[in-house]
């Protein structure tokens, strides 16, 4: 297995390394395989090691940074993903997908993770949590996203609209019934004023 780490404090606006296996002893990023340089400071500050998104039968990688300025919408954030095997990238423009943020304050790829194909399509999702998302009231999401997508879509997943909940400020697909089919996982570290943790059984199909 390859090694994703995020290093969103590096100058000037983040980074991204891989380091390919077998990873065996103590390695710096000057010796990484790979390096992806952001173009806003906060970049990488989520990572994730994906499934095969676009069916080449190879794994696929995502970098989320959830302060990224899209235009003049600030904070909206936004999420690069990578196809592997990923070789010659230097920066996010290089990414195979991007999805940015619509709203001000969404903060799109403030978490990330990936999660068992949940549409039939034999192909692995990315669950994108933006704990600032805003419709009547700033709750936040963790939605699906799938290759191909539009940007300015939502896909199917959790979404509140109870303001403060900051739902999406972590995220996990792991098959927690035991029926064979993963499941999204989301934090909401505001809900209810203690936090709360909320599940949606797979397949995930619509939002809820």
């Amino acid at each position: 297995s390859d090694l994703l780490v995020g290093a969103t404090a590096q100058a000037p606006y983040g980074e991204a390394y891989v380091f390919f296996g077998p990873v065996t002893a103590d390695a710096k990023a000057d010796d990484a395989d790979l390096a992806i340089a952001g173009s806003y400071g906060g970049t990488a500050s989520a990572v994730a090691a994906l499934g095969d998104l676009d069916g080449d039968g190879t794994d696929d990688f995502a970098i989320g940074n959830p302060g990224f300025l899209d235009g003049s919408t600030a904070d909206a954030g936004g999420v690069w993903v990578f196809y592997g095997p990923a070789s010659g990238a230097g920066d996010v423009y290089d990414a195979d997908e991007t999805w940015l943020g619509q709203l001000e304050g969404q903060a799109a790829g403030a978490a990330l993770a990936g999660i068992e194909d949940q549409d039939g399509d034999g192909l692995a999702e990315l669950i994108d949590g933006s704990p600032g998302w805003s419709t009547a009231a700033a709750g936040g999401q963790a939605v699906l996203r799938s290759a191909g997508q539009a940007a300015s879509s939502s896909g199917p997943g959790l979404v509140s609209s109870t303001s403060g909940d900051e739902l999406g400020s972590a995220v996990l697909g792991a098959d927690l019934d035991g029926d064979g089919t993963e499941d999204l996982v989301a934090g909401a570290p505001g809900a209810g004023g203690d936090g709360g943790v909320f599940v949606l059984d797979g397949p995930v199909t619509s939002q809820v």
